[in-house]
């Protein structure tokens, strides 16, 4: 696996991932008579940007691809975009340190 994270200021962050290996998937081996497990590589690459405008609102953006297999791979594509909102506690919220017993 390799990873990089690049934050040019308090406001903007950039990820990157890449990472290959295998996983374990079912044969189809028509023989047998319960079905085995089968090692399959795969690799799949991960970008994620963060941008917080303000205090309380930050926007991320994250995309993936995947390929599994070998010779022809599979592919697959996921995106997402999201708004995260974080409202500030106001004082009028608190109680007030005299009016605990």
């Amino acid at each position: 696996m390799i990873q990089a994270d690049y934050k040019p200021n308090k406001l903007l962050e950039i990820y990157s991932r890449y990472h290959r290996g295998t996983r374990s998937i079912n044969s189809s081996e028509a023989s047998a008579v319960l079905p085995g497990l089968a090692l399959q590589a795969s690799r799949d690459w991960r970008a994620q940007v963060n941008f917080r405008i303000n205090t309380t609102i930050t926007l991320r953006n994250r995309t993936e691809l995947i390929w599994v297999g070998t010779g022809e791979p599979e592919q697959g594509f996921l995106t997402s975009f999201d708004i995260i909102y974080k409202p500030s506690l106001k004082s009028y919220f608190r109680k007030p340190a005299d009016a605990i017993l």
